[in-house]
């Protein structure tokens, strides 16, 4: 079972990545097997990447494009494309970093690269965490460009069982808020979910289909241990759900509805080498 299989990717399109833990990462292998397949792909960003992250390994040659002018920027990528099959993508340097185009611009260079290039994916990070493993967006976040087929919300196991503070959240008054808790409460699994599905969480302001990926998973898991995991992530699904219902979140008046997700994604390792564990397909528990 690979990435591109157990979430769901199409044959072309633009797919985002959201929330902390492992967002980079989760693009990176999907990537590098989207590059395996012999399938033209663009990585790239709507926020800001670590110039580093948009060159993957030494599998995977990714020859990287920094320029602002939007037309110039498709006429590059094309020719990357038809002859490194892949391109890394960004609008300019700062620091270290890559700051990336509009999610307009993604779009309209996607839409201008379609035809030629019919099994296209664009990867974009679209938005940021500092690292953390956990995250909730502020209200300008996250930025997700229109046409984004699938959003891919990642959250990492790895903060059960740790307090909540800025060691391993990114916006900790958001994720504070969202939770309903106090800073140093410990994190549980209930949590992560919450994050998933609540209308202010990560997938908030996404477009397309909705996929959870929890990160971190212990790669030597047991099926017995798997499947406790997977019993346990569809109760706390089930009880976020269920406290949505009784207690509706309102924004200026009006009453929000939970996320729905189409699947949840277990996955192990980082960089180039995350893997899926186990798939949960959800149906929605309202």
């Amino acid at each position: 079972m690979n990435l591109l299989d157990s979430l769901a990717i199409p044959q072309s399109g633009i797919y985002t990545a959201v929330g902390a833990g492992g967002k980079t990462s989760l693009l990176q292998s999907v990537a590098l097997e989207l590059y395996n397949l012999r399938l033209p792909l663009v990585l790239t960003t709507t926020t800001r990447m670590l110039a580093p992250q948009l060159h993957i390994d030494t599998h995977m040659p990714l020859p990287t494009i920094i320029i602002s002018d939007v037309d110039k920027s498709a006429r590059y990528i094309q020719r990357f494309l038809t002859h490194f099959q892949c391109a890394g993508w960004g609008k300019r340097y700062e620091l270290q970093k890559v700051v990336g185009h509009s999610k307009e611009h993604i779009d309209q260079i996607y839409q201008t690269l379609a035809d030629e290039f019919p099994s296209l994916h664009f990867l974009v990070e679209g938005d940021g965490a500092n690292h953390r493993l956990l995250k909730a967006p502020a209200e300008h976040e996250p930025v997700v460009p229109d046409l984004t087929k699938v959003t891919l919300g990642v959250l990492s196991l790895q903060a059960i069982g740790m307090p909540l503070n800025h060691a391993i959240t990114h916006r900790l008054a958001e994720v504070s808020l969202v939770l309903n808790t106090l800073e140093n409460s410990i994190v549980t699994l209930q949590d992560i979910i919450e994050l998933a599905v609540h209308p202010n969480g990560i997938f908030a302001r996404t477009k397309g289909r909705k996929v959870l990926v929890l990160s971190g998973a212990n790669a030597c898991c047991g099926t017995h241990t798997i499947q406790k995991l997977e019993h346990s992530i569809r109760e706390a699904l089930s009880n976020a759900y269920g406290q949505h219902k009784l207690n509706s979140v309102e924004s200026d008046g009006i009453v929000l509805d939970s996320i729905e997700l189409d699947s949840i994604v277990i996955t192990t390792g980082f960089g180039t080498a995350m893997r899926p564990l186990s798939i949960i397909t959800t149906n929605r528990l309202l």
